[in-house]
């Protein structure tokens, strides 16, 4: 009963474990390259969201130098 316990309570680990990696490379791959907005001004990649186009486009400001786009 006791190793049926211990079998059952592993695999529930395991798989626990296992989305944590997921959850952990979803984090990590968040802040790519390919998602960080870079201003074309200075090139800072401290930006904020500043609405949207007609189209759904985000349009981005710059914190350092102000420019929006």
């Amino acid at each position: 009963m006791i190793a049926v316990f211990i079998k059952i309570f592993s695999w529930i680990i395991k798989f626990w474990l296992d989305g944590d990696e997921d959850l952990e490379h979803n984090l990590l791959t968040k802040d790519s390259p390919s998602s960080i907005f870079r201003c074309p001004k200075c090139g800072s990649c401290h930006t904020i969201k500043n609405g949207s186009t007609h189209n759904g486009k985000p349009k981005r400001k710059c914190k350092d130098c102000g420019l929006g786009n």
